[in-house]
């Protein structure tokens, strides 16, 4: 049945969606909820949520979950998926602040760092 695309790029089988969360699930199954990580999908998209002590520590915990056997990059070659790491977002978030040297009352967040995955460097940005 032959049906009208108003916007968007025509994805084909409205089944398509149901398929990527089938295809990603395994995804899902790299990080360690204990250890505070989390994969989270929608369709072609994919979030990973790392909780540490600073940023230090999650920026390795990231690249252990991208660059380890059985981590995000082995998954990615055998399901024939091919990520674009120019693309990747970080977005460093803390409760820590330091103090305001111009106004004691004040504080200001922690500078914000760059991840180092590979060869590509990801620079820390205020919202992803």
């Amino acid at each position: 049945m032959a049906f009208e695309v108003l916007n968007g790029l025509d994805q084909g089988d409205p089944y398509s969606g149901i398929c990527y969360l089938i295809y990603n699930s395994d995804l899902t199954k790299i990080t360690v909820l204990k250890a505070g990580e989390q994969i989270l999908l929608f369709v072609d998209d994919a979030v990973i949520i790392v909780c540490s002590k600073d940023f230090n520590e999650t920026h390795e915990k990231l690249c252990d979950i991208m660059q380890q056997s059985r981590g995000v990059f082995d998954w990615a070659k055998t399901h024939n998926c091919k990520f674009s790491v120019k693309k990747f977002q970080l977005l460093d978030a803390s409760k820590k602040f330091i103090p305001n040297p111009l106004n004691p009352r004040r504080r200001i967040p922690q500078p914000q760092q760059t991840l180092t995955l590979g060869e590509q460097c990801i620079p820390s940005k205020e919202t992803a």
